[in-house]
Parts: C-alpha cells; structure tokens; sequence
C-alpha cells in the first residue's frame, strides 16, 4: 500500500485493504500448493500474530508451524519485536523458519 494514500484513509479502511491483500496472497500461495498435490487451508484473522497463530495451532493441534523469515536488521527486531521468535519459544509444537533466498523480493 502506498503511504501516501495511506494518509488519505481512515484506519478501518486501512484494516480493510490489509485483510484483502492477506486473502489474495493466503489464496495464491494455497493454489501454488494445491498445483503441487498438497492439501492446503486457508485463513485469515485479525489480532497480534503472536496470539493468533500460536491460538489457532492448539485449536488445530497443528504437528508444525511454518513461518517467513522477514531478515529485519537488530534495531528492527528491537523495535518491531520478533514474532517469529516469539512463536519459536511458545508454540505447542515444532516450527520451521524459512528464510528469503539471496536476491528474491
């Protein structure tokens, strides 16, 4: 999203646009597992992903969590908190932290 729209647009506007994007996104990533063979569901929530994902693995008693690798710099991580950390040293079971490849966007 563009920060200067941004501006322009209230918060539940705001909140709107990023949960589209996250259906788009979830829905294309599940069809690029689906044309693999894989099983894949999808689901959006709204709240602090901590809480969430680490909620909906007990709801699923999920046997693994899969999670992206932002690759922040420390002052970041500080800042902004690590979810991905704070989902290693909580969830129920294993998970797996993939990072970006080198040169990928």
């Amino acid at each position: 999203m563009d920060f200067a729209l941004a501006g322009s647009m209230t918060f539940d506007q705001i909140q709107q646009e990023q949960s589209r994007n996250a259906r788009q996104l979830t829905e294309e990533v599940a069809g690029t597992l689906k044309a693999a063979s894989l099983q894949a569901e999808t689901a959006v929530r709204d709240g602090d992903p901590r809480t969430v994902i680490l909620d909906e693995a007990k709801e699923w008693a999920a046997d693994l969590i899969v999670l992206g690798s932002h690759g922040h710099s420390r002052l970041e991580r500080w800042v902004l908190g690590s979810v991905t950390r704070s989902i290693v040293d909580h969830a129920p079971c294993s998970v797996e932290v993939v990072r970006r490849r080198a040169g990928r966007p």
